[in-house]
C-alpha cells in the first residue's frame, strides 16, 4: 500500500532542502567571531584555531583568521587564510572581497613604483584562486594593455562576459571591460568585433571620450 504524502508537508521538505544556510559555523568559530567584534584579537585566535583544527575546512574560521591576521598587519597570513577560505568554500563572497583589496592594493604599490610585471603577477594571483573579480580584471586589461597583450584581454574579458553569474565586485566596470576589449579587438583588425565592443562600451560609459573616440573611429 503506497503512503500518500500531503502536499503541506512536501512543500516543507523542498523549502528545508534549499534554504539551508550556506555556512555551518562551528562553536568555536562562532566565539572567534564574537570575540573578534570585540577587538578580543588573542582570545579570537584562540577559539578560531580550535574551529580549524576540529575542521581544517570552516570557511568561517578561516576567513575571520584572515580578518584578524590583516588588523594586526600580517598581511602574509592573512592572504594565505582568505585564499584557504575561498577554496573551501566557494560561495562564500566575504573572503574572496577581502582577498581582492589586498592583492590590489599590492598591485597598486608595485604600480606606483614603476613595476608593471610584479603588478600584473599581484592581480593574477586573484584569478588563480577561482575569485572572478571585475575590479581585478579591469587592472588587469589596463595593465595588459601598456604591454600589448591583446590576445590576453580578448581572453579574461570572454572569461567574465562567460561566467557573468559568478562575478563579483563593481557592476560599473563593465563598461570599462568593453572598452579594453574593443580597443583590444581594433588594434588585432578584428574591426566589426571592435565597433560591437566599443558601442557596448559608449552605451555603458556615457562620459568616456576615449571610448566614444575609438568607437567612431571603427564605425
Amino acid at each position: 500500500m503506497s503512503t500518500i504524502w500531503p502536499k503541506s508537508l512536501i512543500l516543507l521538505l523542498i523549502v528545508s532542502l534549499f534554504c539551508q544556510p550556506l555556512l555551518a559555523e562551528s562553536e568555536y568559530a562562532r566565539k572567534g567571531k564574537d570575540y573578534y567584534g570585540m577587538r578580543r584579537y588573542a582570545d579570537a585566535l584562540g577559539a578560531l584555531r580550535k574551529a580549524i583544527k576540529m575542521n581544517p575546512n570552516d570557511a568561517v574560521a578561516l576567513y575571520y583568521l584572515g580578518l584578524v591576521y590583516r588588523d594586526n598587519k600580517n598581511y602574509e597570513r592573512a592572504i594565505n587564510f582568505f585564499t584557504r577560505a575561498c577554496r573551501s568554500n566557494k560561495r562564500y563572497e566575504e573572503p574572496a572581497i577581502e582577498l581582492c583589496k589586498m592583492h590590489v592594493a599590492i598591485s597598486n604599490n608595485y604600480r606606483q613604483d614603476g613595476n608593471v610585471s610584479d603588478a600584473i603577477s599581484e592581480l593574477e594571483k586573484i584569478f588563480r584562486a577561482g575569485i572572478l573579480s571585475i575590479d581585478a580584471g579591469v587592472g588587469l586589461m589596463e595593465l595588459y594593455d601598456a604591454k600589448r597583450r591583446y590576445k590576453t584581454i580578448m581572453d579574461l574579458g570572454n572569461k567574465l562576459e562567460n561566467n557573468r553569474s559568478l562575478v563579483i565586485g563593481d557592476d560599473a566596470h563593465w563598461g570599462k571591460v568593453y572598452y579594453y576589449m574593443g580597443i583590444s579587438a581594433k588594434k588585432m583588425k578584428q574591426y566589426n568585433l571592435a565597433e560591437r565592443l566599443l558601442n557596448r562600451a559608449v552605451n555603458s560609459l556615457r562620459e568616456h571620450p576615449n571610448a566614444r573616440a575609438s568607437y567612431e573611429q571603427v564605425k
